[in-house]
């Protein structure tokens, strides 16, 4: 049975691998990053539900590197994903 959610399956690699065009001809990276790769269709709405005022990275392992490289100023999936990383919360008074 077939999910009808448009999402990313893999969880970690899917900006990187749309960012290096693999997306345009790598079928089992079509298949794992559906959402990332702009594959859903117009039709398809994901909405994800996590309705948290939270200002956290949900990419767990490679917000620094999109950092170092520059993603967080031209990838809105890589601001998506790692919101503090990128320094994108409005109220970062937490550090002090």
């Amino acid at each position: 049975m077939t999910s009808d959610v448009c999402e990313d399956i893999e969880q970690n690699h899917c900006q990187l691998y749309k960012d290096e065009g693999y997306c345009d001809w790598v079928e089992n990276i079509k298949e794992q990053c559906r959402l990332t790769c702009g594959l859903c269709g117009p039709s398809t709405t994901t909405t994800t539900t996590m309705t948290s005022d939270v200002c956290e990275d949900i990419e767990q392992n490679h917000c620094q590197l999109y950092l170092d490289e520059g993603y967080c100023e031209t990838s809105t999936a890589v601001m998506d994903q790692c919101q503090k990383t990128c320094g994108l919360c409005e109220d970062d008074d937490s550090e002090g």
